[in-house]
């Protein structure tokens, strides 16, 4: 009989207190079994706890379990071995190892080891997969794929998918509705360069990946070729006429093409130190849309640093602009191009 005795003190505790409240309400909520709790009656509860799992109605602190949760309202933290469901609110934390699921007001964080659903974001999602929200306002970070609506903050994984992008989408492929994605060629007139490029991201800001040579050496040597990456900003509509900012590391391949392929790669004992010599490029371009194709009238500035010169002379052609800003020497060399994109 004595061994009864503080189970049956717990279960009177926990129906006496969920009396003083509310018949349907406890402080807490055990789950013997799922859908089988004490006290007896109870959907409501301040903390529910289950070593498999609880369904429960409104949980206004804590739902913990071994398997799973699933609860109607969530206004604090889900933690469960496999899965939480908040079916109808959530405001807190979902933690589990394989999903969450939420809906309603808003979600603070997800953190699953595969993916997480919720239908309105306002803090972050964190998985092993993807990641599935609406409109997001914070980040999405998934290893393989972000889907969301309207997005304000950023995602970063393999492809990253959104309506209308407010922020920054890191990945391979990246798409929205303002989403930037074209491929275009310029030819400088004052330095015979022949330039391709890559934009992708948004209009709030993008990469831009380049490679530029001589006419005459385009696809044959190496010498003067030069790569560039950086980051952009669009002002304007994508459709009609836009302007393009952007700022930019570039970089000289050189004559020895073998030598520069492995500093990158790190092979034969180099790294890309051994290398490294980049200058900053300045680019501003009016673009009008034509249909699929921007025409493209532009100035870009490669700026040779007193400290590091390694602006090759064949770039340094143009209009020169000399001063020191901020205690720095500097050189502009600005050449007009034109230019058309995908």
């Amino acid at each position: 009989m004595k061994r009864f005795l503080p189970i049956a003190v717990i279960f009177l505790l926990c129906s006496s207190s969920g009396g003083l409240i509310a018949w349907d309400y406890a402080p807490i909520q055990i789950s013997l079994v799922p859908g089988l709790v004490l006290p007896f009656g109870t959907s409501d509860a301040g903390i529910a706890l289950g070593p498999i799992g609880n369904i429960s109605g409104r949980i206004d602190l804590a739902q913990a379990a071994g398997v799973f949760n699933i609860a109607r309202d969530i206004r604090g933290l889900q933690v469960a071995g496999v899965f939480n469901i908040a079916s109808e609110g959530m405001s807190g934390i979902q933690a589990a190892g394989v999903f969450n699921t939420s809906e309603d007001r808003q979600t603070f964080l997800q953190l699953a080891g595969v993916f997480n659903i919720a239908a309105a974001l306002q803090g972050s999602q964190i998985s092993g997969i993807f990641n599935i929200a609406g409109n997001a306002t914070g980040s999405q970070i998934a290893p393989i794929f972000n889907i969301a609506g309207d997005v304000s903050g950023f995602q970063l994984g393999l492809v990253n998918i959104a309506g209308r992008m407010n922020g920054i989408q890191i990945g391979l492929v990246n798409f929205s509705s303002n989403g930037v994605l074209e491929f275009s060629a310029d030819w400088e007139q004052q330095s015979g360069y022949l330039r391709e490029s890559l934009k992708t991201g948004n209009s709030y800001i993008f990469a831009i990946y380049s490679v530029a040579a001589p006419e005459n050496e385009l696809f044959r040597i190496p010498d003067n070729t030069v790569i560039s990456a950086g980051l952009g900003t669009r002002f304007g509509e994508s459709r009609k006429l836009f302007i393009d900012l952007s700022v930019s590391a570039s970089q000289a391949v050189g004559n020895d093409l073998e030598r520069f392929v492995d500093a990158w790669t790190f092979s034969g004992g180099l790294e890309p130190k051994n290398v490294l010599a980049p200058w900053p490029t300045l680019d501003a371009a009016l673009s009008l849309s034509l249909g699929i194709v921007h025409v493209t009238a532009g100035l870009r500035s490669e700026i040779s640093l007193a400290s590091v010169p390694n602006l090759p002379s064949s770039i340094a052609k143009g209009w020169s602009y000399s001063d020191i800003w901020f205690g720095e020497s500097f050189t502009a060399w600005t050449k007009w191009y034109i230019g058309v994109s995908l």
